[in-house]
This record gives structure tokens, sequence and C-alpha cells, in this order.
């Protein structure tokens, strides 16, 4: 009977120790320390991972930042290499002016043209560098070639700049040096850009590692075989890489990564060794095996780099690898038992929690899906209005190209003189034809601005400039209405930070609107302030005013305060929603006054500083040394289906001596240019049966056509489109409709830019 009781009693005690609000707090409890545990386990493994992806990802881009240097002096070296073979004769102050612009990017420090010579040659060259005065007006009296030599030619730099920080370099001849000699000569035998091994820089104390790329250059610019090559050689052109410069300039903010640069030296030439840099002498004793190193080949000029990488001191400073483990196993225990406490409070009540958690989810799921749906409807909205809007775009441009450029042909009496009627009937058709296009450029601004597609060009302005070009530009409007148009005393030196051209704009369209709504013999008054912070442009009239009703809604797109009064004065309501939305762009506000009858007063508002005006030595034509040359004689192959735009372009061409080949269509313009060689292409970009961007890719990739100027005359104007047709290789861009001088002017432009390379 004992027993009974006995085993009675230890079943309840049991029963009751696992109760089933206990029983979940054990599993969730246990599952807890076991998740934890695991978490602990591998959290420190995933963080090493991280951290070698983000040393791997940090390299990369260390060796890309490389490589991009040295693409752009390989660039700047050729443009150089295409100076001297573009031009008979190249002066002293004709390479200074060309090597200039390439200096103040930053691309290179020292750019130079080393002539080739013979022994017998060194006495003739000495003297005509002496009395060469065409750039200093005083000649070089000290320059002599150095040091002497056995070889029977000489490398000489005859043109350096800087002279002032290279003058230990000019005359010094680079044939006395085994490595220089070596790389001069592959340049020469091969027609290739060569890279030197590492050499010790001249004119540097303490010496300085670097090394020159080179780039021969011929009397005939193409020699086919390796005799011509030596017969031919006039020397190189070659710009000088100082390596530690490089790495120092290349900003990895926040990472701390030890750097080795290693090269092979070449079998004939003896020097630095194999390493031409190093931030760490322990690096170089580390190889790429090293699972803490990285070793990555960069190719250029003939000669291979290794880069080798180490994770520096710091670059895992502030890492948790190490706590991170003993805080997992902290916070996973206080969490386990929260956990298990809130299991053990809220087991009887688990059925109306999972309701709740799926009502939850249920409503989530519900609302997201809601969400997805709109973001997709405005999406697609978004495509349909940016389709709508280049499709809108090319029709009206296309027909419209035709209207205003025959009118201006025939209005520069192209073909004879005109009558006063048709002079005016053509006048009236020009003018109509311009306010179309800008109809269609604001109604395609405002799209992109409300698009947020609209970037501004920002830089200092002067107020004060920006609303006397304004002013400059409509006084003919405004006297042909006797209006006086007038601008009052300003600051002169109140500038603001803006897009130039849209600033222009915005003065533009409140001055128009002002002399379009003022009747003749009132008056229209601009006024330029500063405030405290700010730059106030305010446009005063004398006009019909704006009713208070109309005050509130003005800026709206297509509003329109009286249409029948509007349609008397012309305009289609976008002009003050865009000024509105572009002073918005820069931060500033427009603020409207007016009395109806008396007149309206527009002030815009804009954050200013004052700077004093600097004066900047900018050289007129960075290309004045380059020869204009004529059109005539060009062969001009002209791509374009619309009939009358052909002719247009055709007609053009031929008056100005041109000989031009016609293609309707993207199949033939190809089959002409392969057959015909045309030495420029002007080209549509909607052409049936292959479009004008797959023509050009085409051309690009064919090397007898890959040289050929491609200019696009298109009536596609939509940013995007644009970036489309300047990555497939086009060379310039024309929007239609276009002017006479206009398309004339792009023709010579990209003929004169591709013989200038």
């Amino acid at each position: 009977m004992a027993t009974v009781d006995l085993t009675k009693s230890v079943s309840e005690e049991h029963d009751a120790k696992f109760s089933p609000p206990v029983n979940a707090a054990i599993v969730v409890f246990v599952l807890g320390a076991t998740v934890t545990g695991i978490m602990s386990t591998f959290a420190g493994e995933d963080l090493a991972k991280q951290n070698r992806e983000v040393f791997a990802a940090h390299t990369e881009e260390l060796v890309e930042a490389l490589e991009t240097q040295i693409e752009g002096g390989e660039f700047a070296v050729r443009g150089l290499q295409g100076l001297f073979h573009a031009t008979d004769e190249v002066t002293r102050d004709t390479f200074a002016d060309y090597v200039a612009p390439i200096q103040e990017s930053g691309d290179l420090g020292t750019l130079s043209f080393v002539a080739a010579i013979r022994v017998r040659e060194r006495e003739a060259l000495e003297e005509e560098v002496r009395t060469d005065t065409s750039l200093n007006g005083i000649g070089y009296p000290s320059f002599a070639v150095h040091p002497e030599t056995s070889h029977p030619d000489s490398f000489v730099p005859v043109f350096i700049e800087p002279l002032d920080s290279t003058s230990q370099a000019f005359g010094f001849d680079l044939g006395t040096n085994p490595k220089r000699r070596l790389a001069i000569e592959k340049a020469r035998d091969t027609g290739m850009v060569v890279a030197t091994e590492g050499i010790e820089l001249l004119g540097n104390s303490p010496p300085r590692v670097g090394f020159l790329l080179m780039a021969p250059v011929y009397d005939d610019p193409q020699p086919r075989t390796l005799t011509e090559r030596h017969r031919q050689f006039e020397g190189v052109v070659q710009g000088v890489f100082e390596i530690e410069e490089m790495i120092s300039s290349i900003d990895l903010v926040g990472v701390d990564l030890e750097v080795a640069i290693l090269d092979q030296p070449d079998s004939l030439a003896s020097g630095l060794g194999p390493h031409l840099y190093s931030s760490s002498e322990e690096l170089l004793r580390l190889s790429g095996g090293s699972n803490e190193v990285m070793e990555t080949a960069l190719e250029f000029g003939g000669r291979t780099w290794t880069v080798r990488t180490a994770p520096g001191e710091g670059f895992m400073a502030g890492d948790s690898s190490d706590t991170l483990p003993a805080f997992i196993i902290f916070a996973g225990a206080l969490l386990t038992l929260a956990l298990a406490f809130a299991a053990y409070t809220v087991f009887d009540s688990r059925d109306q929690a999972a309701q709740a958690a799926a009502e939850a989810t249920a409503g989530m799921r519900a609302q997201t899906d809601r969400l997805r749906e709109a973001r997709d409807r405005a999406q697609e909205s978004d495509r349909l209005k940016t389709t709508f809007l280049a499709n809108m775009s090319h029709e009206l441009r296309t027909p419209l190209n035709a209207v205003i450029g025959l009118s201006s042909v025939l209005l520069n009496r192209t073909f004879g003189e005109l009558s006063p009627k048709q002079e005016d009937y053509l006048q009236r058709i020009s003018t109509s034809g311009d306010h179309l296009l800008e109809l269609i450029d604001d109604m395609l601004d405002l799209a992109r601005i409300e698009a947020g597609r609209e970037y501004l060009d920002l830089e200092d302005v002067c107020v004060v400039t920006v609303v006397d070009e304004a002013v400059a530009m409509l006084r003919p409007e405004a006297e042909n209405k006797s209006i006086e148009l007038t601008r009052t005393d300003a600051p002169d030196e109140l500038m603001v930070q803006a897009d130039r051209r849209r600033l222009r704009q915005v003065v533009i369209n409140l001055l128009t609107n002002a002399l379009k709504f003022t009747p003749e013999g009132g008056k229209v008054r601009i006024d330029v302030s500063r405030g405290p912070a700010t730059a106030h442009i305010a446009v005063r009239d004398t006009g019909i005013g704006i009713p208070s009703r109309h005050q509130d809604t003005i800026f709206k797109p297509f509003h329109q305060v009286d249409s029948t009064l509007n349609r008397s004065r012309g305009g289609s309501g976008l002009g003050l929603a865009l000024t509105k939305r572009l002073v918005s762009m820069h931060g500033g506000q427009i603020n409207l006054e007016s009395t109806e009858g008396l007149g309206s007063t527009f002030t815009v508002s804009l954050p200013a500083g004052v700077r004093n005006l600097r004066s900047r030595l900018e050289s007129s034509d960075s290309t004045s040394g380059l020869r204009d040359r004529s059109l005539r004689g060009l062969r001009v192959l002209v791509a374009e289906d619309s009939q009358v735009n052909r002719m247009l372009m055709v007609d053009l061409l031929e008056l100005s001596g041109c000989e031009v080949l016609e293609a309707e269509d993207g199949a033939e313009a190809v089959e002409l240019a392969r057959t015909e060689r045309p030495d420029l292409i002007v080209l549509d970009i909607q052409l049936p049966v292959m479009d004008g961007v797959m023509v050009a890719e085409i051309i690009r990739n064919d090397e007898m056509l890959s040289g050929v100027p491609i200019l696009a005359a298109t009536a596609q104007a939509m940013p995007h489109e644009v970036d489309r047709i300047r990555s497939a290789g086009i060379d310039g861009y024309l929007a239609k409709p276009f002017t006479q001088d206009q398309f004339l002017t792009s023709v010579r432009r990209i003929v004169k830019e591709r013989t200038a390379v």
C-alpha cells in the first residue's frame, strides 16, 4: 500500500514538474542554446570571409585605378603621336599649346619629343635648338647633347613640357641608358606604344623610380615593314610616370593596404631589380600563395607588372571578429531566457497568437501586393510617357527640320535673290518653325524635370552678366514694340552657384512674358539686388497685370489667364511653369506681385555668395594651331530615309564642294561605306532595315572604316537616346531641325577634330 502511494506521489510530482508551459520553456531554451552555439561558431568564419572579400575588392579597385592612370597616359601619348603625324612641321610653341590642356588635367606631368639623330647631325641639331626663339624669345644658348657616346645614333629630347622642372633631361642622350635605348628601339621596330622597365627619373633628388611610355613617330605614319620603320623613324613621343606619385594619388578612403609592384627586368638592361615600389619590406618576402596576400597581373606597353597587396595593420581596425562570438553567446543566452519565459507565459494563448499572426501576415501580403501593383503601374506609366515624348520629339522634329532648314537655305539666297514678298513669306515660315521648336523643347524640358532626369551643371555665375546677355537678346523685340527695356545699376560681383544656361533661360522667360503682355509704349525694368544671403532678380512691367484669382495657378503647366488674350499674343502656358521648376532646382523661389491693369513683378531669389571676380587666362582655342581645312573635295555619305531632309543635306554639301553619296536605309549605308570609302558619314538614327546605331557599330568594328568620322543628324533628342547614340562610337550629334549654318558648322567641326587626332 505504501509503495502504491509512493508511486502515485512520484507520478503526480513528475506531472507537476513537466507541465505544458514548462515543457515549452525547456524546448525553447534548448533550441536557443543550440542555435546560439552554432551562430557563435560560424560568425567568426563568416566575418573572416567578408574581410577577405573586402580585401579582394579594394585590391581590384587599386589595380583598376593604376590601369586607368596608365590608359590615360597612353591616350595622351597617342594623341601627341597623332599631332606629329598630322602636321608636316611641329614647332615648339605648337607642341606647348597642345600639351598644356593635358598637363592641366593632371593625367601626365611631363611630355616630350625625343628626336632620333645620327652622330653627324648632332652639331646641326644643337645649333637649331640654341637659335629657336619661337617660345621664349631668346632661344636656348646653353643647349648641348650630352653625354658623349660611341653609338652611331642618339635619341635626344628637344621638346619638353614643362621645361623648368626637367631641364636635366633637355639634350640628354637617352640612348646612353640601356633601358631607355631598349624601349626606344622596341617602339621603333614594332610601331607600338612601349613602356620601359623601372628607371631612375632624371632631375629628382633623392632619385625617384618611374617608367616611360613611348610611341614612335615616322615620316610616313604607316610604315609596313621593319626596313621602312628604320628608314622613316624620326623619334618618339614619351610621357613620364612616377610610381610613388601614382600610388599616392589613389584615394582608398579608410583602407590600409600594403602594396608592392614587381616587374621582371629586360635581359639587356640592369638596374633596380624586380620590385619597383613597396610600402613594406615584409611584403616583398611574402608570396601570392599566402592567404593574406594577393597578386594581380597588370599588362601594358609590352610589359607585365605583378601588383602584390596585403592588409595593413589598420585594415582590420575596429573588426569584431574576436569579440563578436562572445557577444553572440551572451546575447543569445539573454534572448533564450527571454524567449523561454515568453513561451511559458503565452503558451496557453498560442492559438490566438497564431491566428493573429496569420491575419497580420495576410494583411501585409495584401498590402505588399497593392504596393507592388502601384509601383508597376507607375513604372509602366513613366515608360509610356518617356516613349511618347521620344516618339513625339522625333515625329515633330523630322518635318520641322525640312521647314527650318530649307527656309534658311532660301533666306541665305543660296539659289538666287528673293522678291520682298517671297522673303516675307519665308521669314514667317522660319519664325513659325522656330516657335514650334521652342514649344517642343519647353515640353521636353518640363517632362525631364518632372521625371527627375534633368541635371544642373553648377558653376560660379555672375548674375549681372547673365541678365545683360538676356536683355541684349530681347532688346530688338522691345524696340519693335516701342517698349522701354532697362536694367538698373547692380553690384557687378554678385555671384551665385547656378547652371549658366538654365539661369539665362529663367531670365529670358520672364522678360519675354513681360514684353508679351506689355502694350506699346510701356516699360519693362529688371532689377538685380543682393540680400543677406540671397541674390534677387526682379522683372517689373507696366502691362495688363494678373487678376488675383489667377495668381495661385499662374505657374501650373498650360495655364493661361485669358485664353483669348493669350492667343492674340502667342504662348503655350509652359514658360512660367518651366521657370518655377528651374528656380526650385537651384534651391530658390519665385514670387509674384501683380495688380490688374497696372502691371506685374516677378522676383527670383537664389542662394548667393559674394566673391571677387577672378581674371582667368584661357586659350582662345586649344586647337588654334591646326589648319581649318576646306570641305572642298570631301566625299560624304548621307544616310537619311526622309527624301526632303536628304535633299537639304545633299544640296548644302554639294554647294560646299563635296562629293555626296546617298543611302535611304541602314543596309545600303553600310554597303556604300564599304565600297566607296567616304571621308565622312552623316547618319540618321531611325533608318529602315537597320537603324543608325547598328550602322555605326558595324562601321566602328570594320578595320578599313573605323577611322571614318560619323555625324548623327537626328530628331531623337531625349537624354537616354543621346547617350545611346554616343556610346555607339558616333563622333558628333546634331538635333533636328537645324539651319544651314548649324549643319555646315557641325560638319566642319567633326572633320577638323578627326584630322587633328
